[in-house]
């Protein structure tokens, strides 16, 4: 009786090393939410260099600026597109309501551009700060932005479309 009481108190001993032992560790926590692009609760505008000669004009007309099918603007001035990355926010809005196209459809339009006019396929920005200080610093420069982002008062780019969400 007394050899099972210890067998007992043994087996109560080492339970606990023996069930670390075999037993597997605890599953890892999930990692986090993916963090979601900025909301598109003011809409887009597309904006130039304020030596643009233009003003407000249609979506379809932006397309052909934007997509460099009208090289150059009203003066002779020399397109040059600027892109937000992907996870912007607006560049789906863009995409869709102004390009009328797919993000892989612009990808596509970009090497074939690039191919047949050797012209470089437009810098992709992270921000809207970056966009338009690009647009700015470039006499043909022509981008897209959050609504919200354009300072009051400035005249180094002008607003030439807005789109609604």
């Amino acid at each position: 009786m007394a050899s099972s009481r210890l067998l007992l108190l043994g087996l109560c001993v080492s339970l606990p090393v023996f069930a670390q032992e075999v037993l597997p560790a605890a599953p890892a926590p999930p990692p986090p939410p993916p963090v979601a692009p900025p909301a598109v609760s003011d809409g887009l505008v597309v904006i130039v260099h304020s030596g643009v000669k233009l003003d407000e004009i249609t979506p379809a007309k932006v397309r052909k600026f934007y997509l460099n099918m009208a090289p150059a603007f009203p003066g002779g001035v020399k397109v040059e597109s600027v892109d937000l990355k992907d996870g912007s926010g607006i560049r789906p809005l863009f995409l869709e309501k102004v390009l009328g196209m797919s993000a892989e459809e612009l990808d596509r339009h970009w090497i074939e551009r690039q191919y047949q006019t050797a012209n470089a396929v437009p810098d992709r920005l992270t921000s809207d700060a970056e966009v338009i200080a690009w647009v700015a610093k470039h006499e043909g420069g022509i981008g897209f932005v959050h609504a919200s982002a354009i300072p009051a008062g400035t005249t180094q780019v002008k607003v030439i479309l807005t789109v609604e969400k």
